[in-house]
């Protein structure tokens, strides 16, 4: 069992210090929970992205989700041909159709993107782009993958939710309250001394306040000689308390001093039901809250201004974590830390997909400045092919259901899933595709050799002023450094490299 000793805490002199310690945890109450910070649903910037995507998209696509009238097509309008060869495309259509409709003239979506220069970009260009889109909503879509839970834990953390756990400390429940602080009614019990001695319960549970009138209240008319808690300001007895409970509690609260602004923590919480746990002493096998000096609390200096844990707390048993305002308190700290943590969670998402529409818009850019990089005649018979290939090969991989026919397609398709043999888990191996497109870039450029020995071809070899091929000997990274031969130019090699950073970008973008 966790020891329980009283401890040291500054107070007026002759009171009783636990009833200060109880008042820290009804100030909590009174302060009241922080106001909910609502965050906003990342799910707003994954439309985008669709939307995005679906505005580069060919238009045979885009004629899929919408009717003759520009309404959205409805999954069962759907061609039956559709429906029947792409079984994975019902759970999506509802918001592709959605990103359709955000593409309409006039929408916010479509006229960001109109003015951006993802609008300029046609063919090849555009095809680039959409596919590089699809991967920042692949991305986007994992990033949001636990949002049902970080939902469910903001909608079971309002501050509705911790006001009535901390309500329910205080006064047992929130429908007790009203029996605590209204005139004309009373909990059952709250009007004597007796619950003092048996846990302090009262209908059931053990609530705050009447903790506090345990340790603030003396015996009969108050003219003991105790000191409980602020008896030098206020004395109160028991026989006042009598049927006007909600007016004396009135009192007896403003004991409790001035609450914080705020806002209240989960760590400020525990801290105080800690230094309340550590008021409990062991009398006699059983634990007592407050002044003691026999086995009973009935308010009187020859007995005891306390609570007796006949039950919850003794010499063999500790069940202080189910005392009522102990179970609720914690209760209500646990609700703290839990939105907490699903606000930093949606902050995260919020960030991350914000990111990926800034990139996504950014993409004409990119693919405008690649464009400058590499020869005109070339450049999009690469990127076309490329683009064409690797979409190929995703889908081709994708279509596996089977692990043992996915390791057939090494290295091109790999298994992402080691502990299932079946299920969609066969996908396209990024990493040798990026290896191969660099690989390739600039195959065609290096021609030069075809020259051989004929020196005269090799220097004629140009393009407009400038010099494809040279007669030379070789560079640093070159073969045969030594012999001179027919080797690429000047305009060859810029070419060249300007090819492979279009390759690199491309992987980059892609993938």
């Amino acid at each position: 069992m966790r020891a329980l000793t009283l401890s040291t805490i500054v107070t007026p002199a002759s009171a009783i210090p636990e009833g200060y310690n109880a008042g820290a945890l009804i100030n909590i109450q009174k302060t009241g929970a922080p106001t909910d910070v609502v965050p906003q649903d990342p799910h707003a910037l994954l439309r985008e992205l669709e939307a995005i995507n679906m505005t580069l998209s060919p238009e045979t696509w885009q004629a899929k989700f919408v009717k003759d009238d520009e309404a959205p097509r409805p999954y069962a309008e759907a061609s039956e041909k559709d429906k029947a060869t792409n079984l994975g495309w019902k759970p999506q259509w509802q918001n592709w159709a959605a990103a359709r409709q955000a593409t309409k003239k006039g929408q916010p979506v479509a006229n960001a993107i109109s003015k951006s220069t993802l609008a300029s970009l046609k063919g090849h260009q555009s095809n680039f782009a959409q596919k590089a889109v699809d991967r920042l909503i692949t991305m986007a879509k994992q990033q949001i993958g636990d949002d049902e839970q970080i939902t469910k834990d903001l909608a079971e953390t309002t501050a509705d939710k911790v006001s009535e756990a901390l309500t329910a400390a205080v006064y047992g429940s929130v429908v007790a309250k009203q029996k605590w602080t209204e005139a004309g009614s009373y909990p059952t019990g709250s009007t004597t001394i007796d619950a003092c001695d048996n846990d302090g319960t009262i209908e059931g549970k053990q609530p705050l306040v009447y903790i506090l009138l345990c340790l603030a209240a003396e015996k009969g008319s108050a003219t003991d000689s105790s000191k409980p808690l602020a008896h030098q300001q206020t004395p109160l007895g028991w026989d006042t308390i009598g049927g006007a409970v909600h007016t004396q509690l009135t009192t007896v609260l403003k004991y409790c001093g001035v609450p914080s602004k705020g806002p209240i923590t989960a760590t400020g919480i525990r801290n105080a039901l800690d230094n309340l746990r550590n008021s409990i002493q062991i009398h006699g096998g059983t634990g007592y809250l407050g002044f003691h000096k026999a086995s009973t609390c009935t308010g009187s200096s020859e007995q005891g201004i306390c609570v007796q844990y006949k039950t919850k707390i003794k010499d063999s048993t500790n069940d202080f974590e189910t005392i009522t305002y102990v179970a609720e308190m914690k209760r209500a700290a646990e609700m703290l830390d839990r939105r907490a943590a699903a606000l930093q969670k949606r902050i995260d998402q919020q960030k991350a997909l914000s990111a990926a529409v800034v990139q996504a818009y950014s993409l004409g850019h990119e693919i405008q400045a690649l464009g400058q990089l590499a020869h005109q005649s070339t450049l999009p018979k690469t990127f076309q092919e490329k683009t064409i290939q690797v979409t190929e090969n995703k889908k081709e991989c994708e279509t596996i259901k089977k692990a043992t026919e996915c390791k057939e397609q090494q290295p091109k398709c790999e298994w992402k899933n080691k502990d299932a043999n079946e299920g969609p888990h066969c996908k396209l191996n990024e990493t040798h595709e990026a290896q191969k497109a660099t690989q390739t870039s600039g195959t065609g450029a290096t021609g030069c050799a075809r020259h051989g020995t004929d020196r005269k071809a090799c220097e004629s070899d140009k393009t407009g002023d400038k010099q494809n091929c040279a007669w030379r000997k070789g560079k640093d990274n070159e073969d045969d450094k030594e012999n001179e031969k027919c080797r690429n130019g000047s305009f060859l090699a810029t070419k060249k490299f300007a090819l492979s950073m279009v390759s690199a970008a491309f992987v980059a973008l892609l993938f």
